[in-house]
């Protein structure tokens, strides 16, 4: 066997040209397909002049032209030609050098995969449900594809097979697929139900409803129909977005003086929402307080008498609702009131009989007590 590669230029060139009508007898490509890297064609061929071998490729549908050879027939021989393979279907042509086809060669599959197209089919799981509406999708097609595109409906697609949909409605579905040797497409019309959820009914209970001076109340949420967002107003001017507020604090702010002190009962109101629709609770009047105790004023001094200078100590001794007093005002029977955050020194360094007052505060209210002729300073 010869394998003789030419350009038809170059036997131009050297002034050959056809002395007998060439005729392919045989072709055989071997190995007949399979996983292989190569195929060589035999070409049983007869006659002499410019012959033209072309190798052709089909894989996803598409035919191209991967490779081209000239051969210089001078006799009739074997000839050969060796091509590179990826996964497909391959086969040769021949013309003479006029174009006219010759001899097309059988097509041998290569590679591992299916001969035959891929034949779509699926299901999924669930079908129909209330948003957020979370499917499944499996693939069952036949003839083993290597690629695949889904199409859900509602203008998203995807290579995977897990998709939600989030608003109600019926959804057609489609699954493209594909191997090396085709396509195939299946559409189920309508074949996803979307639905949206029953509206909610709120609904909530607090614990506890009732409280004196500074509280926390925790709030839980008994809605029905799976709520997926939740606006609490506690009526004290505080709002949440939480499932269950689990610990509000009903506090007098002293920093804003907030009115609402003035109630004894704050209102409570619960907006939930889901996909399907929104619903109100209100309470009216439902945690229910009353203000802390006024402070009780007291106090008193060590020593009440004794001689110019006289170093006095006096002592806080009221009694305050939740133990956090706020200043105290002191006033000592001469000079301007002092401001202290517990006891206070005094110094007197003139004699006499001295009255002292005490204005005892905190968030609650305020409390008085005066000691008339309390202190007594001597020469």
């Amino acid at each position: 066997m010869k394998h003789i590669k030419l350009v038809a230029l170059l036997a131009l060139i050297i002034g050959c040209s056809p002395q007998e009508h060439l005729e392919v007898k045989a072709i055989d490509i071997l190995p007949p397909g399979g996983d292989v890297d190569s195929v060589t064609a035999y070409v049983d061929i007869q006659g002499a002049g410019i012959a033209r071998l072309d190798w052709k490729h089909r894989a996803y549908g598409l035919d191209s032209l991967v490779q081209t050879e000239y051969w210089y027939v001078d006799s009739s021989d074997v000839y050969t030609s060796t091509l590179s393979v990826t996964d497909g279907w391959y086969w040769l042509s021949i013309y003479d050098e006029d174009s006219a086809l010759l001899a097309t060669s059988d097509v041998v599959f290569c590679g591992t995969g299916s001969q035959l197209p891929p034949i779509a089919k699926f299901y999924a799981e669930p079908t129909e449900g209330l948003i957020p509406l979370g499917v499944e999708f499996h693939d069952q097609s036949l003839n083993d594809p290597t690629s695949r595109l889904w199409k859900f409906g509602d203008g998203e697609s995807s290579e995977g097979a897990w998709h939600y949909y989030e608003e109600p409605g019926n959804y057609d579905v489609t699954l493209i697929v594909s191997n090396i040797t085709g396509t195939d497409t299946l559409t189920k019309e309508n074949y996803i139900h979307a639905q949206l959820p029953p509206p909610p009914v709120a609904d909530f209970y607090a614990e506890p409803t009732e409280g004196k001076g500074q509280f926390s109340v925790y709030f839980y949420d008994q809605s029905l129909n799976d709520p997926t967002f939740w606006y609490w107003d506690f009526g004290d001017g505080y709002t949440s977005t939480e499932h269950n507020p689990y610990s509000h604090s009903y506090s007098y702010a002293a920093d804003s003086m907030l009115p609402y002190w003035n109630d004894t009962a704050f209102t409570i109101m619960l907006i939930v929402t889901n996909p399907g629709g929104t619903d109100t609770m209100v309470k009216e009047n439902y945690i229910h307080y009353e203000p802390g105790d006024p402070p009780i004023a007291n106090f008193c001094a060590d020593p009440t008498q004794g001689q110019v200078p006289l170093y006095v100590y006096f002592s806080d001794l009221s009694t305050y609702w939740e133990g956090t007093p706020w200043d105290r005002e002191w006033y000592v029977g001469e000079g301007e009131p002092e401001i202290g955050s517990g006891g206070l020194w005094h110094i007197y360094y003139s004699p006499g009989i001295y009255t002292v007052r005490l204005i005892a505060n905190d968030r609650w209210g305020k409390d008085t007590l005066t000691k008339k002729d309390y202190i007594t300073v001597t020469e």
